[in-house]
């Protein structure tokens, strides 16, 4: 710009300042004030000072002028009669005046954020599983906080190093012949943790737990035609919009499917004591058994379901039978646990000795017919399906649009959005955040269209 005999930056930064200056100059009687603090904390002498170059005197406001500086200067009035008991002059002139100042309390409210602006902080990308919407419906300031600002610390744990060891083992040992020993040995030693002496003990004993465990689920394969199976199944859905790159994602430990990959049970191994209970799913909540239909029927359009289940391993409470040896409680306790399709021609070709099931947890036929409490036709089926997607869409437009609240949800006088958080001390929830929500018993929500 020199070269071209332009005004450069500092040449149009100038003329403005001088600009300014002369402006305030032309003005008679001016007097120009700055405040020292304001309700966004204290304020500073404007850098126009430096070439104006006027005293600075402190003023005392008249308390005509302004009710934010009246509340403000009550305030501090009040703190300091409460903590060093030093009474003002006008401190009785001003609480009379502001009789409802809310002193010491605190609007917990989420204050919103320009959805915008997080789109941008996103990178106009966002990734949601099961657990991130489980997370959000249960309380969506819940959902912020873990996965938006990112503050949920992961600590790897004993057991999460049990759980994954396990279910490495188990998406392998079906498909060939391996050396579980050295398998279940190679895979601790790549772990970046140092185990106690009690662990070691544990990681050796349960290594004899995972073997029974294997053997128990190839007798369970004796009943079982969907030879067909995928392992560690990831699957992932588009949900993009216009201006975001959107996925949900999740892996299924284990897909059984006929040769002509029309049928499917699903099976997904847990270590822990899950809830397989489906009467919160209409909510958002608890969909883990639902998702895994959503994302198999995402990956196999055509496909009915036979089942979808959790096998519990690692489940070691034993509830004593007389009738019944120990070693026949273990493989009980490795049913499986979840919903079977109402069909009974297709579930014989998952589990053919169904009628008295060595396989499926609680299924049985009597002169009545099937008697488990967990069985769900077609109709039924695809509706939890859509149940599914409808939850992930509404998930995602409250996201993208930053709507995160602080609305955990109760349900029977039991408030589950708070159960087990770890974000107490941040929220600061109190009875007008918290959601009722209606109580369902028996998937009555299914019967509606």
């Amino acid at each position: 710009k020199k070269t071209l005999d332009l005004d450069t930056s500092n040449d149009l930064n100038k003329y403005e300042i001088d600009n300014n200056i002369n402006n305030i100059n032309n003005i008679k009687n001016l007097t120009i004030t700055y405040k020292l603090n304001g309700s966004d904390g204290v304020s500073y002498l404007s850098s126009l000072n430096d070439y104006l170059n006027l005293n600075i005197e402190e003023c005392r406001i008249n308390y005509n002028y302004s009710n934010i500086h009246n509340k403000l200067l009550l305030g501090s009035k009040i703190d300091t009669y409460i903590k060093y008991n030093d009474k003002d002059d006008d401190l009785d002139i001003l609480f009379n005046t502001y009789p409802n100042l809310d002193y010491n309390t605190y609007d917990n409210t989420f204050t919103n954020i320009d959805k915008e602006l997080l789109k941008d902080y996103l990178n106009h990308k966002l990734s949601l599983s099961y657990s991130t919407i489980n997370d959000y419906y249960h309380c969506s300031f819940r959902y912020y906080i873990s996965n938006i600002l990112k503050l949920n610390i992961y600590n790897e744990t004993f057991m999460t190093i049990l759980g994954n060891t396990f279910h490495y083992i188990l998406s392998i040992c079906f498909e060939k012949d391996i050396d579980i020993n050295k398998e279940y040995n190679d895979y601790i030693s790549k772990v970046e943790y140092e185990f106690t002496n009690e662990e070691k003990y544990f990681l050796e004993s349960l290594k004899k737990e995972l073997i029974f465990i294997i053997e128990t689920i190839k007798k369970q394969y004796q009943y079982n035609t969907l030879n067909n199976t995928y392992y560690e199944e990831k699957i992932i859905v588009d949900k993009s919009t216009k201006d975001m790159e959107i996925i949900f994602k999740g892996f299924i430990d284990k897909l059984m499917l006929d040769k002509d990959e029309s049928l499917a049970s699903i099976i997904d191994y847990k270590t822990g004591n899950p809830n397989i209970d489906l009467n919160n799913s209409i909510y958002g909540m608890d969909l883990q058994l639902p998702v895994y239909i959503y994302l198999t029927k995402n990956r196999f359009p055509n496909i009915r379901i036979v089942g979808f289940y959790l096998q519990k391993i690692l489940n070691t409470k034993i509830k004593k039978e007389d009738k019944k040896s120990y070693i026949e409680l273990k493989e009980d306790n490795l049913k499986l646990q979840g919903y079977t399709n109402s069909d009974e021609n297709i579930i014989k070709l998952f589990d053919s000795n169904y009628k008295d099931s060595k396989v499926i947890k609680g299924m049985k036929v009597s002169s009545k017919g099937l008697s488990s409490k967990k069985i769900l036709d077609d109709t039924k089926i695809d509706k939890l399906y859509i149940i599914v997607d409808k939850n992930i869409d509404k998930a995602i437009d409250n996201i993208v649009n930053a709507n995160f609240k602080i609305n955990p949800k109760r349900i029977d006088g039991n408030n589950i959005g708070c159960l087990y958080c770890p974000y107490k001390d941040i929220c600061y929830m109190t009875e007008k955040d918290i959601e009722d929500l209606k109580s369902y018993k028996n998937l009555e929500f299914l019967e509606n269209d």
